[in-house]
């Protein structure tokens, strides 16, 4: 008996969500931690825990110079971790000890001329928010055959606990994240939802063309960080993979900037005086001619852009000692040129940035 093609989606679809029903013992832990590294320094740390794998961001004083290095780890069968520090791309240091609601061990230097103890308590004081993590890790094959192409689908997803379906931040990570509102769905029910129409648009788009090629496997991987939550203000950030096909997948990075104490999302125009786009675009040309070493006599579309200008983008993080820009591939230049970032330190953007902005909390603290 031949069976039609609605039939045999369906039985492709129940053997995929029977499938993704198994994925859920997948964890991803959000913990926003604060404390000492010796007995004077003070730290705060945003880590994201999926499996084994640690990453974040961490911040600290160091004489007059706020840094912010990125966290990078393991942990081990007996549950010690291990996250390394680097300050730019340069290892400075190494975090060694148990990780549970507390992180508690001993830091090392680089070089190991330095050892000192730490200890680090997650908590959410008032201008945090606490974000749980939901993830599915999942894959369902075009055809019941051994060398059947397939589809991967690996989703990572931080939301805050409590919220309110309704909840203005809720609903815009949602919406970034998915790539579409997704209203009136509770969060355990999120990522299947998701999963049932991305392997049935993987089915329907590859089943009646498939000529027996592997490029025909599809993949999607979409990741949430935090790289601030402290003083009322959350910087989201959601990193988004898709292949389907062709000679390369697309990687895209999303920021997110929100004011915890009134709930919205923060724009450009929240936080710079008005009419500060044009200053703000010289700006970021003269920092992107120093970071491309581009003479001052030479075009933009000398050093690969796509104009002689660069507009200031939306997809902005801000940090303790300035604020950086972020442009995806295709947005000012080739895919070849990949990810274009720009970091602006604060004192040359003091002249344009509001002075009753939101960010003036975490800019004037530090």
């Amino acid at each position: 008996m031949r069976l039609s093609k609605p039939v045999i989606l369906s039985i492709f679809l129940l053997f995929a969500l029977f499938s993704h029903s198994q994925e859920y013992s997948c964890n991803v832990q959000y913990k926003h931690m604060s404390g000492k590294v010796g007995k004077e320094k003070s730290i705060i740390a945003d880590l994201i825990i999926s499996g084994n794998q640690i990453n974040g961001s961490s911040v600290f004083k160091q004489a007059d110079t706020i840094v912010t290095p990125r966290l990078e780890g393991t942990i081990d069968e007996y549950g010690i971790a291990n996250i390394t520090e680097y300050t730019g791309n340069i290892v400075t240091g190494t975090f060694t000890g148990m990780l549970s609601s507390a992180f508690a061990g001993t830091w090392r230097s680089s070089g190991g001329e330095k050892v000192l103890s730490f200890k680090l308590e997650e908590a959410y004081p008032e201008g945090s928010i606490a974000l749980k993590g939901y993830c599915m890790d999942a894959d369902s094959a075009l055809l019941d055959t051994t060398d059947t192409p397939f589809a991967h689908l690996d989703l990572s997803l931080l939301l805050p606990v409590g919220a309110e379906p309704s909840s203005p931040i809720r609903q815009v990570i949602i919406q970034s994240f998915f790539g579409k509102d997704m209203p009136g769905i509770d969060e355990d029910s999120l990522l299947f939802s998701f999963s049932k129409q991305y392997f049935s648009d993987y089915y329907n788009s590859n089943i009646d063309i498939y000529d027996g090629g592997y490029s025909f496997n599809w993949e999607k991987t979409v990741s949430s960080m935090v790289s601030m939550n402290r003083d009322g203000i959350l910087v989201y950030r959601i990193d988004n993979y898709g292949y389907t096909g062709g000679a390369h997948g697309l990687g895209i990075s999303r920021f997110l900037v929100f004011d915890l104490i009134e709930m919205t999302q923060l724009s450009l125009n929240d936080i710079f005086i008005p009419g500060f786009e044009d200053e703000l675009s010289k700006l970021l040309e003269r920092k992107f001619r120093i970071n491309y070493f581009l003479g001052t006599g030479q075009s933009l579309t000398e050093a690969g852009l796509f104009e002689n200008n660069i507009h200031p983008s939306e997809n902005y993080y801000p940090a303790a000692n300035g604020i950086g820009f972020c442009y995806n591939p295709y947005e000012l230049a080739p895919y070849s040129m990949g990810a274009i970032y720009i970091f602006l330190i604060l004192e040359d953007l003091e002249p344009i940035l509001k002075k009753e902005s939101p960010l003036q909390r975490i800019l004037a603290k530090d």
